[in-house]
């Protein structure tokens, strides 16, 4: 049989159905860290704050960046033919240097990279939302309908007789 106590204590037993023999034995957790361990640890985890913060925003930068990038080819992809060749082609070529600062290690290279093509998105999203605003608005006009002749315009009035 198997039995593990409140404090992670293995038990185990196992009796000879044959012979009536029983053996036992109890399996001890021995490699927990000593208070020394954990106050090193610590210490090293302290000393290094400064290196892992910055690690950590060049990753999120880097993430950021290569989102943007791809969202970006996606909308310009979608809505190609609502954005001027001007704006396309600014927002091709920083797509392209965002893409080859993310192949280096330079991260202010990777932020100016980055808000170039965030500056060119924005454009290039005006320039998609003004062309969809004028494409609704010409939907939504009513279609002059053609002349009748035969509709008369004429005055009416209720009369009470029944």
């Amino acid at each position: 049989t198997f039995d593990i106590d409140a404090n992670g204590i293995l038990h185990v037993s196992a009796k000879d159905k044959g012979t009536g023999k029983q053996q036992k034995i109890s399996i001890t957790a021995s490699s927990g860290l000593t208070k020394d361990d954990i106050e090193r640890m610590k210490r090293e985890a302290s000393a290094h704050e400064a290196e892992d913060k910055k690690k950590k925003e060049e990753v999120e930068l880097r993430n950021m960046a290569d989102n943007l990038a791809y969202t970006s080819e996606k909308t310009l992809k979608d809505n190609g033919d609502k954005v001027d060749a001007s704006t396309r082609d600014k927002v091709l070529k920083a797509i392209e240097n965002v893409r080859e600062a993310l192949k280096g290690n330079d991260v202010s290279k990777i932020k100016s990279a980055t808000d170039t093509l965030q500056k060119e998105v924005y454009e290039m999203s005006s320039q998609i939302y003004k062309a969809q605003g004028q494409q609704q608005t010409t939907e939504n006009q009513p279609q002059n309908p053609a002349n009748d002749d035969k509709t008369i315009n004429a005055d009416w009035k209720e009369s009470d007789q029944k």
